[in-house]
């Protein structure tokens, strides 16, 4: 609540002072204590009169006249010129439109009994809580709201629906609805298992709040309690179960204060659904209300209502409360008065007078029992965050305006937002430019969301499977278009798949609208991805203004307004000077977005209280060094094995080229960056580095199962870490080998084809130290290869045996051939000569060969000569001189 009026009614009785609850019939006189310090005495007759129109604003149908009446009493009570001067301020504020939250804090009991709602103004006649822009809020002197624990608080916060029908039935279908509806508008988890408690008693709702506050507990923020109230004695309590037979039990307002005190700095709201939960029972007891007890123990907020409560009326509360509270998001101030204006308008009954809020005003007036983060660091915003994004209305519009032209023009429904890395597209297109048109009056779109990664065509037939109603135009966003580029493999999937997005953008019938975000230096790529059969390239639509919007660097005041606007939103405030410094630190930046939005969201961190302050501003190293110093840090505190593989789970998740200006993330499956784990121990250890790297947002996990995938949150930690930078650079060589084995992965997956020898040298010599990063595809392509290749040496030697078995059989018959050829020659000569056959005339003619003549005698004694029992024969006539 914004530039708000405050107005404290502070009192306390004359006689008998000391003591709160000294009630008597009669003129009582009282103190109205200003703000400058003055006092005023007042007085009130109490009579019978008085208190039986309190027990007739009790009864349905009550008469207006005594609404009436009752609203008069408390007027003439006022009478005084410290009350005159508040009245005047109060009808300043209002005729401004200006909230005005009036606080009721006594020292006298008995003024809670007043329903101060009914006011009667003397200047409209109206009653006090009719004006919707006036909060009455309840508060016990001297009393302090419990710090919050721990402190600051993080991001989240339960609802507890705790419910019993011990009393009679309850509306509790419709309470939950109405929890769940809320927490859904405003994106915010609520776990029907884990959230809800049916049939409460005080043992179970202990149980639950102990477990919740206990080491490792999902801490509770807010309790809603339906039931029905009851009475004890002189006081009002809560019927819930039982603890032996779950029978109705009446639970005071002492005992519901014991059992939730030791919650109060976890609890920060408590919603009692119920009748007289805000009644403080009969005069001069010394109990009081349930929800006054509640407040005393340090719970921040508790709302209740003074009289019975209608069925319809507290079902119409709960649904506009929590709707506001979470959807806007708004403080429970702002969200109890929006309630409380429905209620007047709905029901018709007391109900919007009967609803009490407890708060103090030491505390404010914005009271925040979730806690929501605001800033998305290094994190995209997603429609889900759109109502934390801004600085961009005028790009907003210009895209809208390019898509009503496309519309109009009746061209295809293509349009390219371009711009450099660290402008913000995604989070421009996600969370302006869609939720803007969703949001529209009589908008009928349904929305898709894809990225192209590896596999393009699979991706976008698995977006447009969602759109389940064809007669609603569907505006398809393909984010980061560039991983056509960096990680579809083949170009034919490339083409494929623009040709595709361009079709469905010009065909009538299709009713899709495609916008495409994409990194400004890819632009001249998309040359490379022909549209049609007629030479129309995507390049030539990108740099058509009429299918192209490029986002700039984001100015001063668009900065200025993402650093201010989404703090306000949530109740944090910035401490003077800390904008106008961020400001001046990013000036000079390139793609300094990123890096705000990380600081931001540092600094909500190490928040004090609910401010952001300049001495966390320099604890972190400003906008420059903010990332690198968080980083470090995650990194710092793991071992030397956990540093390690954080290590190779970042390596895994960049792409490297040789200009090192180029190098981007990669979205990979978990399953090809988990490294192979000796044992579960190490398996669990790497789950849980990675969980701790998410829950940083240094890593984003998307998906779940064997789709599970995983990437750098943004390049800007590619860009801007240090260490990232230097682990990079000392491993660039085995990267290059290690995307060059993902390609080749690909390319077997797809299509068998196995490495080579050369190839299969290369790579393993580049990753021989680092086996255990290999994924299962990489183990089984480099063991099929090495499996062909020996296989193909088998072949090869076998081939080689045989080749040089006849090689040699071969040479054998040569060299036999030319020694008898010679033989035979000189035998010839012999013969010729006639000499040797007159000195050996057994040499020509042995017995058995008859009539042979010498050369075919010899030839056949050569031939007996290879056997051995003629070898020394041969010799003799050979040698016989």
């Amino acid at each position: 609540m914004d530039d708000i009026t405050s107005l404290l009614l502070d009192f306390i009785r004359v006689e008998n002072a000391e003591d709160r609850y000294a009630f008597r019939l009669g003129a009582q006189e009282y103190v109205i204590r200003s703000a400058g310090g003055g006092v005023e005495n007042v007085e009130l007759k109490w009579s019978h009169a008085l208190l039986a129109d309190f027990v007739a604003l009790h009864q349905p149908g009550c008469d207006p006249a005594v609404i009436h009446r009752v609203g008069g009493t408390i007027r003439d009570f006022l009478k005084s010129d410290e009350w005159a001067r508040q009245e005047a301020l109060l009808g300043e504020a209002v005729s401004r439109g200006q909230p005005v939250v009036v606080t009721v804090r006594s020292a006298a009991a008995e003024l809670y009994a007043l329903p101060w709602e009914l006011l009667t103004l003397d200047a409209s006649g109206q009653h006090l809580g009719e004006l919707p822009s006036v909060l009455v809020r309840y508060e016990w002197p001297e009393t302090r709201t419990t710090v919050e624990s721990p402190s600051p608080r993080p991001e989240g916060g339960r609802i507890l629906f705790a419910w019993s029908a011990a009393g009679g039935y309850v509306p509790v279908a419709q309470h939950l609805r109405a929890i769940q509806e809320g927490a859904r508008a405003g994106y915010y988890p609520f776990d029907l298992q884990g959230d809800v408690l049916e049939r409460a008693t005080c043992g179970s709702l202990d149980d639950v709040l102990k477990a919740a506050k206990a080491p490792g507990g999902k801490p509770i923020s807010v309790l809603h309690l339906l039931c029905h109230g009851g009475t004890a004695g002189q006081t009002c309590g809560l019927m819930l179960n039982s603890e032996t037979d779950g029978e109705p039990t009446v639970i005071d307002a002492g005992h519901l204060r014991q059992l939730l005190a030791p919650y109060a700095g976890m609890v920060r709201l408590v919603v009692i659904a119920a009748c007289n939960g805000g009644n403080i029972g009969t005069l001069g007891n010394h109990l009081g209300s349930v929800a006054q007890a509640l407040h005393q123990i340090g719970i921040a907020a508790v709302i209740a209502s003074r009289f019975p409560l209608s069925i319809s009326g507290s079902i119409r509360f709960s649904e506009i409360f929590y709707r506001e509270l979470f959807s806007g998001p708004s403080s429970v101030e702002t969200a109890f008065l929006a309630a409380r204006r429905q209620l007047a308008r709905d029901t018709g009954l007391l109900d919007w007078a009967s609803m009490q809020l407890y708060a103090r005003d030491a505390d404010g007036n914005d009271n925040r029992p979730i806690v929501l983060r605001p800033y998305r660091g290094l994190l995209a915003f997603q429609p889900e965050h759109s109502r934390f994004f801004f600085g961009r209305d005028a790009e907003i519009t210009k895209i809208l305006n390019g898509l009503g032209g496309l519309l109009k023009a009746g061209a295809p429904r293509f349009l390219v937002i371009a711009g450099a890395s660290g402008t913000g597209k995604s989070s421009l297109v996600l969370a302006g430019v869609m939720p803007r048109m969703l949001q529209a009056p009589r908008a009928t779109w349904v929305f898709a969301q894809m990225r192209p990664g590896a596999e393009p065509l699979v991706a976008l037939e698995s977006a447009l499977a969602t759109r389940t109603d064809w007669a609603r135009p569907l505006l398809l966003v393909v984010d980061q278009f560039e991983e056509v580029f960096t990680q579809t493999e083949s170009t034919e999937k490339r083409s494929t798949f623009a040709r595709r997005l361009w079709a469905l953008a010009g065909d009538a019938d299709s009713r899709v609208t495609v916008l495409v975000t994409l990194r400004v230096d890819f632009i001249g790529r998309c040359g490379e991805l022909p549209l049609d059969g007629k030479g129309l390239s995507l390049d030539k639509v990108a740099y058509d203004e009429a299918h192209r919007v490029f986002v700039a660097q984001m100015a001063e005041a668009q900065l200025e307004e993402a650093i201010f606007k989404p703090a306000q939103l949530v109740g944090i405030t910035l401490e003077a000077g800390l904008t106008r410094r961020m400001l001046k630190d990013v000036q000079d930046e390139p793609g300094a977005l990123p890096l705000l939005q990380d600081t931001l969201d540092m600094l909500w961190q190490q928040r004090r209280g609910w401010t952001l302050t300049q001495a966390a501003y320099d604890a972190v190293g400003g906008v420059s060094g903010a990332l690198s110093l968080r980083a470090d840090a995650r990194i710092d505190e793991l071992d030397e094995a956990g540093r390690t593989i954080a290590r190779r789970l970042f390596l895994r998740l960049v792409s490297v080229y040789s200009d090192t200006a180029t190098d981007i993330r990669r979205r990979a499956r978990l399953t090809e960056v988990r490294l192979r784990p000796r044992d579960s121990q190490d398996e669990a250890r790497f789950d849980q580095i990675l969980g701790r790297l998410v829950d940083e947002r240094l890593l984003v996990r998307t998906g779940d199962g064997k789709a599970t995938t995983v990437e750098v949150a943004h390049e800007a930690l590619i860009r801007n870490w240090q260490r990232l930078r230097g682990w990079v650079s000392e491993d660039r060589e085995r990267l290059v080998a290690r995307q060059a084995l993902e390609s080749k992965v690909e390319e077997w997956r797809k299509h068998g084809a196995l490495l080579n020898e050369r190839q299969l040298s290369l790579l393993e010599e580049a990753l021989r130290d680092s086996s255990d990063e290999l994924g299962d595809d990489a183990r089984k392509l480099i063991g099929e290869s090495h499996a062909t290749i020996r296989g193909k040496r088998r072949r090869q030697q076998f081939a080689m045996a045989a080749i040089t078995f006849a090689v040699v059989g071969i040479a054998a018959l040569g060299v036999w051939g030319i020694v008898h050829a010679a033989e035979r020659d000189f035998i010839s000569h012999l013969a010729r000569d006639g000499s040797y056959q007159e000195k050996h005339p057994s040499g020509f003619h042995r017995p058995g060969v008859g009539g042979q003549s010498g050369v075919d005698g010899y030839t056949a004694a050569g031939r007996r000569g290879i056997c051995a029992d003629n070898q020394n024969k041969s010799k003799e006539g050979i040698g016989g001189e």
